[in-house]
Parts: C-alpha cells; sequence; structure tokens
C-alpha cells in the first residue's frame, strides 16, 4: 500500500503557503520544499529561503473531500457527519490515537475522520477553508 506522505505551511516571509516534504532544523526551524523547489535552487538558498512558520504545518490526511481537493490538518470541513448531522469540524492529528480525527464545532472532545461518510456512501464532507486564514469559520469550545 503507498499512501502520499506531505505537508504544508505558511512561508515566514510572504505567508503563502507552500506544499511538500518537511525537514526540521533542529526546533525551531522548519522548512517545507517541494520536487521543483529542490531541483532548481542552490543550496544556501534552500537552507534559508523556505522556513515556515512552526504553528501553521500541517499533514495531508491522504482523504480528498468531496470536490477533490487535499484535506490537511488544521482545515475546517463542512458537511453531514454519521453521528451528528450537518456540522462543522476541524481536523486534528491525536497522538494517542496516532490518527487524524475531527473535532466538531463546540465540542471537546475529537472522532475518527472516517465518520464523515468516506466508507460508506461517499464522502460527504467539503473543506471550506483552515484555521489559520479562517479561524472565523470554526467556534473551538
Amino acid at each position: 500500500m503507498k499512501r502520499i506522505i506531505k505537508f504544508r505551511g505558511k512561508f515566514v516571509g510572504n505567508g503563502k503557503w507552500t506544499y511538500g516534504d518537511l525537514i526540521s532544523f533542529g526546533y525551531k526551524m522548519l522548512s517545507i520544499f517541494d520536487d521543483d523547489t529542490v531541483s532548481t535552487l542552490p543550496l544556501e538558498k534552500l537552507l534559508y529561503d523556505n522556513d515556515v512558520l512552526p504553528e501553521t504545518v500541517g499533514q495531508f490526511t491522504g482523504l480528498l473531500d468531496e470536490t477533490g481537493k487535499e484535506i490537511y490538518e488544521g482545515d475546517i470541513l463542512e458537511g453531514k457527519f454519521l453521528s451528528i448531522g450537518e456540522r462543522r469540524a476541524l481536523v486534528v492529528f491525536v497522538g494517542k490515537a496516532a490518527a487524524f480525527m475531527v473535532k466538531y464545532e463546540g465540542r471537546d472532545t475529537a472522532t475518527a475522520i472516517f465518520n464523515c461518510g468516506w466508507f460508506d456512501e461517499g464522502v460527504r464532507c467539503k473543506v471550506i477553508g483552515n484555521i489559520y486564514d479562517n479561524p472565523k469559520l470554526f467556534k473551538m469550545k
């Protein structure tokens, strides 16, 4: 089984999103490189011009929403969830479960991300934004 492991994060300098491989240089310096960046930039530019804001780094879940858009940690989903009906949810990674999960708006606990319908009647959720660019779209409890 092959799965895609990639990340996204916002560049420190201009705040634009970048997608690709995550590289950590110590505890405070994170960079994300895509294949084009790695093959075209000199090493010193790679090391100093690709820093991302650590709080914006999120991993690709391996899932797509109903429109075919990739779903990342930190995304806000809207749709019909199996256990709760129409809601908004935040995609999170729960270390104790070693799994991507969703937190429903106004609730403290997280639940399995497949409650969005990937395994029964097809995907019924879509990405409407992310917690970094659109914090007002999701109300934390």
